[in-house]
């Protein structure tokens, strides 16, 4: 957990916010769906749409905090969410045969985070 956080922040010093918005934009998405303990389900429809506000609202940040030009935010913006769809499409839907990265603390065990999806966990052990 430690060197996560450490490429987290050595994104942060070197100002590679693509990479870095394409991980925030994932994760919040990740954060909204059934299988974890927060009480918002999004709704599968709505998270590109979710993830295509976040990447606006990244983009008018980095313009606001940095000074870049609206073009440039825009662009960084729209990559970050490439790179987050592709990312999710790759990983998720190829790799892991759509089985979801569990958050640790936050995922419900055996409860899927979307219509088809298997469970990030297991169900628990039932008892006896």
């Amino acid at each position: 957990m430690n060197e996560e956080i450490t490429a987290l922040y050595a994104l942060v010093v070197a100002h590679k916010w693509i990479p870095l918005g394409a991980l925030v934009i994932g994760l919040v998405v990740r954060l909204l769906k059934s299988d974890t303990k927060i009480p918002i389900d999004l709704p599968p429809v709505w998270r590109l749409r979710t993830a295509i506000a976040l990447s606006i609202a990244g983009a008018v940040l980095q313009r606001i905090s940095t000074g870049v030009t609206w073009r440039q935010a825009a662009i960084e913006g729209l990559f970050a969410l490439a790179l987050a769809v592709l990312g999710h499409n790759l990983v998720i839907d190829n790799l892991r045969a759509g089985k979801e990265f569990a958050v640790p603390l936050l995922t419900k065990p055996g409860t899927p985070p979307g219509p088809g999806k298997p469970p990030s966990l297991p169900p628990p052990p039932a008892a006896t």
